[in-house]
């Protein structure tokens, strides 16, 4: 199209916008599950609904969006195209958020809001109404969820600083900052680059014993998984939950494996330090998998730059399995963020680049040296 009108690759720029989490997950929101949640806050989910959202559906759709970016970029290798991940722009502005005052508290009026009162310590997605569903105008129905007024303020200023953006790096992440408007009259956010590769494009660093593995389709490639994901939670040492940690076993024929353990230990990247154990599960294994959320804390308030501390998640006591499986994960402060990666990987990854990112061990197999997007299937 651009060609069409005598354009070349070099007089535009294409920008992909992965989508907000517009809505707060159950560690954060502020309304008890039940009606309250939907008549007070405008947000009626439940817990599992809520974490859904974040562990699983605004991945898959990240995952999809990604790879149409991809697919793009090698159909056109001479156009400037910049993927502008805003998964984490509404962070502490998202619906039912502990931390946002709702506009309707406010009084905020018909006019055009003012930022104090309504921007800096609000919500930035409009509330769900079942009664624009059932009764409203069709633009009423059509906004449930979407950014208000402040959340497509922040959003273009994630696009223009994307814009303007002299780097070599084209995946970028857009979070907020706190503080007066710009000077155009936008919320400040700050745009910086993804370090390392993430999701899709780490899929081809992905091998163990010369194989490819397959996030389409595991249970074809290999007999048995130990998995592992960790969600962006935690940005800042004052914010000691890492997030999710989500530890499973697959099986890939779908029967019973039998009685399992699934341990979780933490420990200081010291010398001679021992593991204390964080979180034990035993379960039988039915179907396809069984999945785990666990809340881990690494805790860094008062830590100097460069803490660590390692986090050993290991499967045994299984009844048709004749081995161990582990994975370990590390975890750094940098001195303003919290960052993390396999524990043998030379890169680690800012929590701020990913909403979910999977870590594998395969039965046998070395250590992977990139990161795996899991939910691709």
């Amino acid at each position: 199209i651009m060609a069409a009108t005598g354009k070349g690759p070099g007089d535009w720029t294409l920008i992909v916008q992965l989508p907000p989490n517009f809505v707060a997950d159950s560690k954060r929101i502020a309304y008890s599950e039940g009606y309250e949640r939907q008549w007070d806050g405008g947000v009626g989910f439940y817990d599992a609904d809520l974490d859904l959202f974040r562990t699983r559906l605004q991945p898959v759709i990240s995952e999809v969006m990604s790879s149409a970016t991809e697919d793009f970029r090698k159909a056109n290798p001479a156009a400037r195209v910049i993927q502008l991940d805003t998964s984490g722009a509404f962070e502490g502005h998202a619906l039912g958020d502990n931390r946002t005052v709702r506009l309707a508290e406010n009084d905020a009026g018909t006019g055009e809001p003012e930022w104090e009162s309504t921007g800096r310590y609000g919500e930035w997605a409009r509330t769900i109404s079942l009664a624009d569903q059932l009764g409203g105008t069709w633009d009423d129905a059509q906004e449930n969820a979407h950014p208000n007024y402040w959340g497509q303020r922040a959003l273009s200023e994630c696009v223009t600083q994307a814009l303007s953006w002299s780097g070599a790096a084209t995946t970028l992440a857009c979070t907020p900052v706190d503080g007066p408007l710009t000077s155009r009259g936008t919320p400040q956010m700050s745009v910086d680059a993804v370090p390392g590769e993430v999701g899709w494009q780490a899929q081809s660093k992905a091998s163990a014993d010369g194989r490819s593995y397959s996030p389409v389709s595991p249970a074809t490639t290999y007999q048995e998984h130990l998995l592992a994901a960790v969600d962006a939670g935690a940005r800042r040492p004052d914010e000691t939950a890492l997030g999710l940690l989500f530890a499973e076993t697959l099986h890939p024929r779908g029967n019973r494996t039998g009685k399992h353990k699934i341990q979780i230990d933490e420990r200081s990247d010291a010398t001679g330090q021992q593991w204390k154990t964080q979180y034990t599960k035993t379960s039988g294994l039915a179907g396809y998998g069984e999945g785990l959320v666990v809340n881990l804390h690494p805790d860094f308030r008062g830590a100097q730059p460069g803490a660590e501390k390692l986090y050993r998640i290991w499967t045994t006591e299984k009844a048709d399995f004749e081995y161990t499986n582990e994975l370990l994960i590390k975890v750094v402060y940098d001195g303003e963020t919290i960052r993390w990666g396999l524990n043998s990987a030379d890169e680690l990854f800012d929590a701020r680049s990913a909403n979910t990112m999977g870590l594998l061990l395969t039965e046998g197999g070395p250590w992977y040296q990139g990161l795996v997007n899991l939910w691709r299937s």
